[in-house]
């Protein structure tokens, strides 16, 4: 694999473009950083840091995957979207604007859209959908359900499947399996 340089916006550092499982050039690939031959990278995503993408990932669009995040096989990761931090994200979806920091983790088919942020040491797991301006963080779980709007999710909140979330909340401690619409005060239980 031939080797440049490529600037992911704090200086050029060797880097190439990874080779997709159907031959055609995908994005750029730090030297640090490691893509399995099985992913698939869109030519205008990059991957970069100690990033890691096993198996039959796709990065797609112009999203982002740096620090030391992991992204796993199944997962697919579009728009402008940012996977980073120590985070982990597999078999689950991360797109439009969405970003997974620091140490959350993402998976079995959770979807995640927007301009949500997950992060802390959050868990996101299960068929969840969390879309808008949500924020999911602390020791969070949600594993299930829909989480819509200006929601702000964080502290020990517990959400399980069959929760529907919408509107504007802020959530720092409770157990949540059911509706929960339009505004509420500062950590409903």
């Amino acid at each position: 694999m031939r080797r440049d340089t490529f600037d992911f916006g704090t200086g050029a550092v060797p880097a190439a473009r990874h080779h997709n499982p159907d031959g055609s050039a995908g994005g750029w690939v730090a030297a640090t950083a490691d893509v399995d031959p099985q992913a698939w990278v869109a030519p205008t995503a990059v991957v970069f840091g100690n990033a890691r993408v096993f198996g039959a990932a796709t990065i797609d669009g112009a999203a982002i995957v740096c620090d030391n995040a992991r992204v796993q096989s199944g997962a697919w990761i579009g728009g402008r979207a940012v996977v980073g931090g120590g985070s982990t994200v597999a078999e689950a979806t991360v797109d439009d604007d969405a970003r997974i920091d620091e140490n959350a983790h993402v998976a079995g088919g959770a979807r995640i859209g927007g301009r949500a942020r997950i992060g802390g040491s959050a868990r996101v797991m299960g068929h969840t959908l969390v879309e808008g301006d949500v924020s999911i963080r602390g020791r969070a779980w949600v594993s299930g359900g829909t989480v819509t709007g200006r929601v702000q999710i964080g502290g020990d909140t517990i959400v399980r499947a069959g929760a529907r979330i919408s509107g504007e909340h802020r959530l720092d401690t409770g157990v949540f399996d059911g509706p929960l619409l339009g505004t509420s005060a500062t950590g409903v239980g």
